[in-house]
């Protein structure tokens, strides 16, 4: 995205030689493939599979793995899904990453038109400008999260804070700021405050990765591949709802400031409804459903009857898969 809507402009501002539209279409196409033979390349499922990882690195990544209590599931269980889907940690995040993805469509996709429409700015420079949110999204998840993981590795000093409480700050920091942003940006009329405000604004977004996202996976490690499919599910339909209401306001009314005004409230009340639910009822604490168990041994259910020298012999294992990369 980051890419491509500046290309996107200029192609189409070149369209007697590129011929418009379509060229940006196979700009993209080649990208993505590209992209997928990369991937195809360098991912792995695991450190010891990669190729090119260092064993520094592999110790340092097996090492923070075996702290967390985390590793191969050795019995492979299905997901819980009653549990999983009754759970309010759970509940509470897919509905902040709803009210985090909801409000990005306008600060991303439907920006260049905004830009256009009510600050009057040619195609190339819209298209130019609309990209520098996302860079400054970019950045700002990966300083966050890397803020994030420096917090929750100290085990001494000053103002230690809980898995929980880095999270719920994160995500309350991120929802808020974002929110302020959507609310500020209708009520200004020129072109460079306006660009400031909307980075800042998906500035605060990233701050959603090390928040709610990170919450997500740490509920419930084992069962990742499941709760993060149902997360990015919730969101694109969260995407796909703000697209149809948004073009429904848009081709209803005539007030161009007026509408635009509308859709950026809309998204700034979504954007700070976490601040309150999820700040009060979020948890990114390993929940008991989520915690596979092993099956006892034989030799501990040989000895039943001995109930001694079966609690001396039996102690229940924990199993969880490897975090994946954030998003």
């Amino acid at each position: 995205s980051l890419l491509i809507l500046p290309v996107a402009g200029w192609v189409c501002l070149k369209r007697d030689t590129f011929g418009g539209w379509k060229f940006t279409f196979y700009i993209s196409a080649l990208i993505a493939a590209l992209m997928m033979i990369v991937w195809l390349i360098m991912s792995a499922d695991k450190p010891s599979k990669h190729f090119c990882v260092k064993n520094e690195e592999k110790t340092y990544i097996l090492r923070k793995i075996s702290e967390e209590s985390l590793g191969k599931r050795k019995e492979r269980k299905s997901t819980p899904w009653k549990q999983l889907l009754i759970s309010r940690p759970f509940i509470m995040g897919i509905l902040a990453v709803v009210c985090q993805e909801y409000p990005l469509v306008i600060t991303t996709t439907l920006l260049p038109m905004y830009m256009k429409e009510v600050l009057h700015l040619s195609d190339v420079r819209s298209t130019f400008y609309s990209a520098l949110p996302l860079l400054a999204l970019w950045i700002s998840k990966n300083l966050t999260s890397s803020l994030s993981s420096y917090l929750s590795a100290r085990k001494k000093g000053c103002c230690l804070v809980g898995r929980t409480s880095l999270v719920k700050s994160f995500n309350g920091i991120g929802s808020a700021g974002l929110a302020i942003g959507l609310f500020l940006i209708p009520l200004l009329k020129h072109s460079v405050p306006a660009l400031i405000v909307v980075c800042a604004a998906n500035a605060f977004a990233g701050l959603h990765t090390p928040g709610v996202f990170t919450a997500l996976l740490q509920i419930g490690p084992a069962y990742t591949g499941s709760i993060t499919g149902i997360a990015f599910s919730a969101g694109h339909i969260a995407n796909i709802v703000n697209k149809l209401t948004n073009g429904l306001i848009l081709q209803s009314w005539s007030g161009s400031a007026d509408q635009w005004k509308l859709l950026y409230t809309i998204s700034a009340i979504i954007a700070f409804l976490p601040v309150i639910f999820f700040t009060l009822w979020g948890s990114a604490d390993l929940q008991p459903w989520a915690v596979p168990k092993l099956k006892e041994s034989t030799a501990s259910r040989e000895d039943e009857t001995d109930i001694s020298k079966k609690n001396s012999e039996t102690s229940p294992a924990y199993f969880a898969e490897t975090l994946p990369t954030s998003v």
